[in-house]
C-alpha cells in the first residue's frame, strides 16, 4: 500500500498529460497526508512483521519520529506557498464552436504585492475527467492597479478563428494569431509583454 501510494503521488505530480482532475492529488494537503500515512503504515507493519527486540523497536520508533518533522515541513510548505503569486479567479474567455476547446483567463494577485497583478491564459480541452491543459501559456499579461487604465495593454477577447486557429485582440486594436496542435496542445506562439515596449505583446 505504501508502495502504490508513493507511485500515485509521483505520478499525480509528474502527471505528463496534464490532466485537470490529477492536480487537486498534486496539492501539498494530499501529498502530507499521503507522506504520514506511509510512514504510520510502515511502523505498523515492522511492530506486526518484525521479530520482538530492539531493532523492531527502534525502527518503529523512528519511523513514528518522521511524523513529526514531515507534518512540520508540510506547515512550513503551506505558508510559504501563501506568500507567493497565488490563482485568485479562473473565467472562461473563449469557447471552439464545437464545444472541445476553451480558453481560460486566471488572474494571480500576491499577498505582499498588493498593487499589481497578472492574468495568464490557458488552452484547455473539454472531456469531462480527461480535460487537459497546454504545457504553457497562451499569453501572460501583467497589470497595476495605480497606472491609468488607458495606458495598460490589455487583451479584450480571445476567439477561435478556426478548428486550431486562436486570435487574441487587445485594447489597441491589434490581433495576435497563433495555432495549436489538437493531440499535444502545444501553441505555436506564446505572447507576452515586450522587454522594450509594454504597451504591445511579443511573441
Amino acid at each position: 500500500m505504501t508502495v502504490l501510494a508513493a507511485a500515485a503521488v509521483v505520478y499525480v505530480h509528474w502527471n505528463p498529460r496534464r490532466y485537470l482532475s490529477l492536480r487537486p492529488l498534486a496539492e501539498l494537503g494530499p501529498t502530507i497526508t499521503v507522506a504520514l500515512a506511509a510512514l504510520v503504515l510502515l511502523a505498523a507493519v515492522v511492530v506486526l512483521a518484525a521479530a520482538p527486540g530492539l531493532r523492531r523497536t527502534v525502527t518503529a520508533s523512528v519511523l513514528l519520529a518522521l511524523v513529526l518533522p514531515v507534518g512540520c515541513a508540510g506547515f512550513v510548505k503551506g505558508t510559504y506557498l501563501a506568500e507567493e503569486w497565488q490563482p485568485r479567479s479562473v473565467d472562461i474567455t473563449a469557447r471552439s464552436p464545437d464545444g472541445h476547446w476553451i480558453v481560460v483567463a486566471i488572474r494571480y494577485t500576491s499577498h505582499y504585492d498588493s498593487d499589481v497583478y497578472y492574468d495568464e491564459f490557458h488552452l484547455r480541452s473539454r472531456a469531462g475527467l480527461l480535460s487537459r491543459e497546454a504545457p504553457h501559456p497562451l499569453a501572460v499579461v501583467g497589470y497595476t492597479f495605480h497606472e491609468n487604465e488607458s495606458d495598460q495593454l490589455d487583451i479584450v477577447r480571445i476567439a477561435f478563428a478556426g478548428s486550431s486557429t486562436i486570435e487574441v485582440h487587445t485594447n489597441d486594436g491589434v490581433v495576435y494569431r497563433t495555432s495549436f496542435n489538437p493531440a499535444s496542445l502545444a501553441i505555436e506562439d506564446q505572447f507576452g509583454l515586450c522587454e522594450d515596449d509594454l504597451t504591445h505583446l511579443c511573441p
